[in-house]
């Protein structure tokens, strides 16, 4: 497989790749024809993607872990809760409201075991078998902090945005939950941005309104113009090219304001970039709604909550260096 050659192309990996791509299919129907999608999916064989024709997908019967080596599988008989962790006792009789089952217990009832080669992300990265990702989407039914913990070099050096998913309660042994995932995103600038299809399980029969146990979770790579110490990656540590990536990850998602705050710094720190991407055909639509909020007399506006908002920090990080 070729390497990225433009580099205002985007690449998404995505972890589970049996049903669909979900959230980060959005980035590309934002942009079709410079997104490059690798679907990862451990069982051989599997062929419902749920993609269109359209889009650049690549399937790599790969079982991504936190390090490489030999792991048991457990192949369900309801095939998308199969992992490599099983089912936690906790969970059991919890009933997740779906139509095809009562209990989480029949919807992880094992089928067979199969064994499966392991390779940590950060090493598949370092392969060069497929270009870099800058958005990494992984739904690995418990196994996220897993894959999270070998992909380290990965996202300290590569990933702008994450989809992962999320559990508040164990519903696999010995899995991480999305505070763990929190915690270890922060320390690489992650923001967390939305939790989306949000699943709420019942301890018994599904009366009222049950408990807030699985989520998907949109991170972005959080930049700011100077270090704030409130958690944002000064831009200076990031390529030209990388921050307008960011910037068109932002716009796929529609986080409008942040992906104009990025432009901003590549327009006034990195012109001959900004200008480059000009020239893309692909990005002609996020630009010109660029160009039209930061014009008159939209840009007055944005300029004046930026400028407070921007105070607002200073202000901040000034009290806590005095506090010191």
């Amino acid at each position: 497989m070729e390497t990225k050659v433009n580099p205002f192309d985007l690449v998404v990996y995505h972890v589970g790749g049996s049903g669909g791509y979900g959230p980060a299919a959005r980035v590309s129907r934002a942009f079709k024809q410079n997104t490059t999608v690798i679907l990862f999916e451990a069982r051989e064989g599997t062929e419902n993607f749920g993609h269109k024709t359209t889009d650049k997908i690549t399937v790599i019967n790969r079982c991504i872990d936190e390090t490489a080596g030999t792991v048991k599988f457990n192949v369900n008989k309801h095939a998308h809760s199969s992992s490599i962790l099983k089912g936690a006792k906790l969970a059991e009789r919890e009933d997740p409201g779906w139509p095809h089952v009562l209990t989480w217990a029949e919807n992880v009832e094992l089928e067979r075991e199969a064994e499966f080669q392991t390779v940590s992300m950060d090493e598949f990265v370092k392969s060069e078998e497929a270009p870099a990702p800058d958005v990494l989407s992984i739904d690995a039914q418990g196994a996220e902090m897993r894959i999270l913990r070998g992909s380290a070099a990965t996202l300290s050096n590569h990933i702008l945005a994450l989809i992962t998913e999320v559990e508040f309660s164990e519903i696999y042994e010995g899995q991480g939950l999305f505070d763990e995932q929190m915690t270890l995103l922060r320390k690489d600038h992650f923001r967390l941005v939305e939790l989306e299809n949000m699943q709420r399980w019942h301890p018994g029969a599904g009366i009222g309104h049950g408990f807030l146990t699985v989520a998907e979770a949109l991170w972005i790579r959080y930049v700011g113009e100077f270090d704030t110490g409130l958690g944002a990656q000064h831009h200076g540590e990031c390529t030209p090219q990388s921050l307008v990536r960011l910037a068109m990850v932002a716009f796929a998602f529609e986080r409008l304001s942040y992906c104009i705050r990025i432009l901003d710094l590549v327009k006034h720190h990195h012109p001959l970039t900004f200008y480059e991407a000009m020239e893309q055909a692909h990005l002609a639509k996020m630009l010109r709604i660029y160009d039209h909020l930061t014009s008159e007399p939209h840009g007055v506006r944005l300029d004046v909550a930026l400028r407070i908002q921007n105070n607002r920090l200073i202000q901040l990080a000034n009290e806590g260096t005095r506090a010191t």
